[in-house]
């Protein structure tokens, strides 16, 4: 059940971005506030291998439902793998590095900045380089690397701020503490 809702959370997420947000486009797979980023965060963080899983499939339903991708090796292995793995073993290892428990119970402000930049980059290094690679996509990498660095991490900030502003909401209708 975990797997569905982390599904279709990226997927109603990113169908948002892509109808709602799209005048924050950069370039393609580039945009400066990409709040899908934010779900893949807390999907990797809260969801553990439900949410692996679950980005994966939301990933899969993106690209077949949103954009249309054609059902090749490429979009149901490279891309998501290039996609999901770098940025959830990035994800760990600053996280070691930083101290950070895995229930979350030592996060701070700045690990989750941290974090949120550490994933983004090596998500972005990753994704240009590989659009670059394959012929895709034609223009300056650098640019694009730091475009999509920058939208994935304000994407993510955003993201994390409304589900606190959210909770804290929920939680005090019903009289407990954050």
């Amino acid at each position: 059940m975990l797997i569905l809702v982390f599904s279709l959370l990226y997927l109603a997420v990113f169908w948002v971005q892509i109808n709602v947000l799209s005048g924050f486009d950069l370039f393609p797979s580039a945009s400066i506030l990409f709040l899908p980023a934010g779900i893949k965060l807390m999907s990797m963080l809260s969801g553990h291998w439900h949410g692996l899983l679950g980005l994966y499939i939301g990933k899969l339903a993106v690209e077949v439902w949103i954009l249309g991708s054609p059902w090749t090796l490429q979009m149901w292995l490279i891309e998501p793998l290039l996609w999901i793995v770098p940025a959830y073993v990035t994800l760990m290892w600053v996280m070691r590095r930083l101290g950070v428990e895995p229930d979350l119970s030592n996060v701070t402000t700045y690990h989750v900045l941290v974090i949120a930049f550490s994933a983004s980059l090596v998500t972005s290094l990753f994704v240009q380089s590989y659009l670059v690679w394959v012929g895709e996509v034609h223009r300056e990498w650098l640019k694009a690397v730091w475009s999509m660095t920058v939208g994935d991490t304000s994407g993510i900030v955003l993201t994390l701020f409304l589900v606190a502003w959210f909770r804290r909401r929920i939680l005090s209708r019903f009289g407990a503490t954050t």
